[in-house]
Parts: C-alpha cells; structure tokens; sequence
C-alpha cells in the first residue's frame, strides 16, 4: 500500500480474528518493541460485489 501503510489479509476463515486482536495489542505493544510497528487503522470484512472481492467501507 504505499511506504507508510500495510496490509493484513488472513488467509484462512480461523484468522480472521486474529485481525481484531492485532488491532487492540499492537497500538500498546508498539512503544516497547525494538522494531516499528504500523498503527492498524482499519478493519473490515470481505464481500463480492459484481465477481470483485472489496473490503467494507469500499
């Protein structure tokens, strides 16, 4: 997405949860990691409208 964004698709049904526990863990574990961490922003589910896979919010 660009040098300051990422993207995060779980590849199976199972991890999609791991998405939310990422979005609350990652914000209070960035600041005593030695490594940069991107702030998570969004997160949606998967649709198909018209054969295309869109996330919420598109």
């Amino acid at each position: 997405m660009g040098d300051d964004m990422v993207v995060r698709l779980p590849r199976t049904p199972g991890a999609a949860g791991d998405v939310e526990k990422e979005h609350r863990r990652l914000p209070r574990l960035a600041p005593v990691l030695p490594v940069s961490v991107p702030h998570p922003f969004m997160a949606g589910t998967a649709r198909r409208v018209l054969g295309r896979l869109l996330l919420d919010g598109d």
